[in-house]
């Protein structure tokens, strides 16, 4: 092999030769340092890729605990942006699934409470002494949405109810009330001025319910109860009567004079409230006119429709004269 300077060809071509050899050197160094510098590139290349693996599924998780955090007022739209960043992280769709159906709940919850309070400030402003027709619509639109989303409105319905029935009566309704009034007082003193009488039922001393016969004079002033063994007969001055009310529970009974040592009688309360239910009605009077003679006598009906008819009649007679 011709080495370069070793005198055996021509200068010119020498120094070609020479550079030949350089130039093949200088590339192979270059494309060793070309694969080299490719390789640690790759190697960068695969490290970002563990890096990003790495850093998704730390994002994933993450993503995944969002959808376990507990769900507090307020934080609705934070926790639907959870659910979303969820899905693109492919979590898995029941955990997906059981957030949505969180979130949904949380909503109806909400609603609720919203809706609760509302409901409450409406209420809370009807008027009890004076009937407002306004007031009474809102409060009972404001029921209906309510019920409709699962609140509790029995407490409401029951203050509308007892706002409503402080509503005046229109002409065609106060017709109508008249005369459902003297057909209740015609009907019950037609059954006590007949010969055998109406039958009743009172409770007595003891605390049971006892049969009596009620009749009333030809004035219409004296009520006679009769018992079956004319051990606990009474007469009633409807003109002394002082008070006339519906007794609503057996709690009643043992806050009226006379009644209070039922208290002592074990169970009675229990009893009495399953068998005279909201029927009774309380009479007191006084006894031929005497007011330091003063007496009770409750009396049970069959149900409501004929305690009230009895309510009425009491009243009117009471005011004749």
């Amino acid at each position: 092999r011709t080495r370069c300077g070793s005198g055996k060809l021509p200068s010119a071509a020498m120094g070609s030769a020479c550079s030949d050899v350089q130039k093949q050197e200088a590339d192979k160094e270059l494309n060793k340092k070309a694969d080299k510098q490719a390789e640690e590139e790759e190697e960068e290349d695969e490290e970002e890729d563990e890096e990003e693996v790495d850093e998704r599924a730390e994002e994933r998780e993450q993503a995944e605990q969002a959808l376990n955090s507990n769900l507090q007022r307020g934080q609705t739209s934070v926790f639907s942006e959870n659910i979303k960043k969820a899905k693109e992280f492919e979590v898995e769709p029941n955990k997906i699934k059981a957030a949505e159906a969180k979130l949904e709940e949380h909503k109806k919850n909400v609603k609720r409470e919203e809706l609760t309070q509302s409901l409450s400030k409406t209420i809370d402003s009807l008027d009890e002494e004076k009937y407002d027709a306004a007031g009474v619509k809102k409060a009972k639109k404001a029921v209906a949405d309510a019920k409709a989303e699962g609140v509790d409105v029995k407490a409401a319905e029951a203050k509308i109810k007892s706002v409503e029935a402080k509503r005046p009566l229109d002409k065609a309704e106060t017709e109508k009330a008249k005369r459902y009034l003297q057909q209740s007082v015609k009907e019950i003193v037609r059954k006590c001025r007949e010969e055998k009488g109406r039958q009743m039922s009172i409770i007595d001393a003891d605390g049971k319910k006892i049969s009596v016969v009620g009749a009333l004079d030809a004035p219409l002033t004296t009520l006679s109860l009769t018992t079956e063994d004319s051990s606990g007969d009474m007469e009633i001055g409807l003109k002394f009567i002082q008070v006339v009310e519906v007794v609503d529970s057996a709690a009643e009974v043992l806050k009226i004079p006379g009644f209070t040592g039922l208290s002592k009688k074990k169970g009675w309360k229990a009893k009495a409230d399953k068998e005279f239910k909201k029927n009774c009605l309380r009479v007191e009077y006084c006894v031929d006119g005497d007011d330091a003679d003063v007496k009770n006598a409750i009396f049970v009906e069959s149900d409501a429709t004929a305690r009230d008819k009895l309510l009425f009649a009491f009243k009117v007679l009471k005011s004749f004269k």
